[in-house]
């Protein structure tokens, strides 16, 4: 499927995207052809769809909490059809789904060599802090940035699950 081959192949050439942080999963999920995700969240990559059910980019979910309340993602989108608007919707989209099915915080690692995802985040997550050096590549240590979102819904002075 020519989707999927295009999605196998960002995923071994990522120069153009961000630098993966965590194992990757390859399921397809199928979009409406309006920058499609699948309603269904699970701990897999999502492909992202164009306009024109071309491939667009992926969004995973590298990691949750024992307890399904946290989730750390990552977001790729291909080169030309970055600076549009395109990530910001993406990222607003699944904060909104995964705090629907009862997440309380989702987090990110921006690092500072990622310029256009640092002025993502920074639009739409919290810098919650930065790990000072933390991250080694093409010869120097790079400072990781910490985003985050919370669900507004939730009782922040509980431990339990509020949807």
């Amino acid at each position: 499927d020519k989707i999927i081959d295009s999605h196998m192949d960002t995923m071994k050439n990522r120069e153009s995207f961000t630098i993966p942080l965590g194992e990757d999963k390859y399921i397809l999920q199928k979009g409406n052809g309006n920058y499609g995700m699948s309603k269904a969240v699970m701990n897999y990559s999502y492909i992202l769809l164009d306009k024109n059910n071309e491939y667009a980019g992926y969004i995973n979910i590298l990691r949750t909490s024992p307890n399904k309340v946290n989730a750390e993602i990552e977001l790729g989108i291909k080169p030309e059809l970055q600076h549009n608007g395109l990530g910001k919707k993406i990222l607003n989209e699944f904060y909104n789904q995964l705090f629907s099915i009862g997440y309380a915080s989702v987090t990110s690692a921006i690092f500072d060599f990622n310029k256009p995802s640092l002025r993502l985040h920074e639009k739409v997550a919290k810098l919650n802090g930065i790990r000072v050096e933390s991250y080694y590549i093409n010869g120097k240590l790079w400072d990781m940035n910490i985003y985050s979102r919370t669900n507004d819904v939730i009782d922040k002075d509980s431990n339990s699950r509020h949807i």
